[in-house]
């Protein structure tokens, strides 16, 4: 079973973002006391019409990375996973634990004897352009002998942006939603200038489609 968004862009929209060096960013909204969020999805459109396909294939990764703005992270170890349930790292794989607290979440409990906070989170299976891959939705830190729960949404947010990729980690206080008006820059004094829009936040519980406004710089629907 999956869920699709199509995505359309026209040939202005298309010539906006090669003119500005920019790509469409998919990324699920983390929680609020998060300070991060983990880019999903960084791609330039293949035409008028670009689909992504959300299946229900969900993933354990673990990174030996820490958690720090504009890295990209690599999903190391992985295991297919199932909300509902607690997963068990003992420092070289996920193995099943227990039945978690509610259906909504998927727990990771952190046995590894080395491994202080383990940098993990949930992946999905993601299709854009045929080729089908786990892409990152959560990231977290889960201390030694503790767990942490990542819940289950069907929210996901898209924008345009420079200087954004596949995989990397940004700070939550980039984000800012759809507002009449234009780009934002911010400068870093560790990256090069980035470019960031104004994301639209979806509900995908069915095939929804959004809009490239060249008005505004952002999608709607």
């Amino acid at each position: 079973m999956s869920i699709k968004l199509n995505i359309k862009i026209d040939t202005k929209g298309r010539q906006f973002l090669q003119d500005n060096d920019e790509n469409i960013i998919l990324v699920f909204p983390s929680d609020e006391e998060s300070e991060f969020s983990i880019v999903c999805i960084s791609f330039f459109p293949f035409g008028d019409s670009n689909q992504v396909e959300f299946f229900n294939d969900y993933y354990l990764y673990g990174t030996s990375q820490d958690i720090v703005s504009f890295d990209i992270i690599k999903l190391n170890e992985q295991a297919a996973v199932n909300y509902g349930d607690i997963y068990r790292f003992d420092g070289v794989s996920f193995t099943y634990g227990s039945q978690a607290y509610s259906n909504d979440v998927c727990g990771i409990s952190n046995k590894s004897p080395n491994n202080q906070n383990l940098t993990s989170g949930i992946a999905q299976k993601i299709n854009v352009a045929n080729i089908e891959d786990p892409s990152p939705i959560f990231i977290g830190s889960v201390p030694q002998n503790q767990i942490t729960y990542f819940d289950s949404t069907s929210v996901i947010r898209i924008f345009v942006a420079k200087g954004i990729f596949s995989n990397m980690i940004i700070p939550n206080d980039i984000l800012t939603p759809v507002v009449i008006g234009g780009m934002k820059k911010i400068s870093k004094n560790t990256k090069p200038r980035l470019t960031v829009g104004d994301y639209l936040e979806i509900d995908l519980q069915e095939t929804t489609t959004v809009v490239f406004d060249i008005t505004i710089n952002a999608f709607r629907k």
